[in-house]
This record gives structure tokens, sequence and C-alpha cells, in this order.
């Protein structure tokens, strides 16, 4: 599957899709949103979902891993221990 594939899931099914074939690299929580990175064939998939809801705000796409940087830099690296 390409991201161009998985874009034009509806969102259930990218849900769907990320949770069963995809690979969970990071999960935090931030505010009261969790967020997730996943790979997934190639490509890189982040969950933002509601933490009190658990409804799924945003579902967003990445190929570079310089497109992480946003997510990495977000990560308070005390509360993990260093």
């Amino acid at each position: 599957m390409t991201t161009v594939q998985f874009r034009k899931l509806a969102t259930d099914d990218q849900l769907i899709t990320v949770i069963t074939h995809g690979i969970l690299l990071l999960e935090y929580k931030r505010y009261n949103l969790v967020i997730q990175l996943f790979s997934l064939q190639g490509f890189y998939v982040e969950v933002i979902s509601n933490c009190t809801t658990s409804e799924v705000l945003v579902i967003t796409t990445f190929v570079d891993v310089d497109e992480l940087d946003h997510i990495l830099e977000t990560i308070d690296l005390s509360e993990l221990g260093f």
C-alpha cells in the first residue's frame, strides 16, 4: 500500500489498516491528546486522538523521516527518564 492508496481510504478504514498492519513506534500524551506514530509499509502514520473521548482527530502520513521532527521535538525526554 502506498500513501496515496492509504489516504483514499475512509477514516475508519485508515484506522483499521494502521492498527492491524502498522507497527507502533511511539505513543505519548500531551495535554488532552494521545499521539501515536506508526510505521506502515514504507511510510509513517501519525494518529492524534482525544484522551477523554478516544475520538480520532487527525490522521497524517509521512514518507520522509525529516517530516517527523515536529513529533520528536515535542517529546519531553525527562518524562522518559533521560
